[in-house]
């Protein structure tokens, strides 16, 4: 098997199937429903995209007094909002990898 097609019912999961899941482990087939996972986890490749995402977040949390000042109360959720925004080009970097690298099996 490959890591674009489903170890059950062998249809493309897509990408949107990767971001929509809250970890690459928990991932269900757009088509059967069937929960699938990927083997090998790329550990190394989450870890750098997690220290730099919280990286960037802390120094958006250090220096918000500046940034988001002039939206008045509305500046906490537009800070949030670019928050999970600014997550969206990570996803997609790791669901490329997951794609090309790892191997869908069915989650036991």
């Amino acid at each position: 098997m490959n890591g674009k097609n489903c170890p059950s019912c062998n249809c493309d999961i897509g990408m949107v199937a990767i971001i929509k899941a809250a970890w690459p482990t928990r991932i269900k087939c757009p088509s059967c429903k069937t929960n699938i996972t990927y083997k090998p986890l790329p550990l190394l490749l989450l870890s750098i995209c997690l220290i730099l995402y919280f990286s960037i977040i802390l120094f958006l949390i250090l220096n918000s007094d500046n940034l988001f000042q002039q939206l008045g109360g509305y500046g906490l959720i537009v800070e949030l909002i670019f928050i999970v925004l600014l997550w969206q080009p990570f996803e997609i970097v790791i669901a490329k990898h997951l794609r090309e690298k790892a191997t869908l099996v069915i989650r036991e």
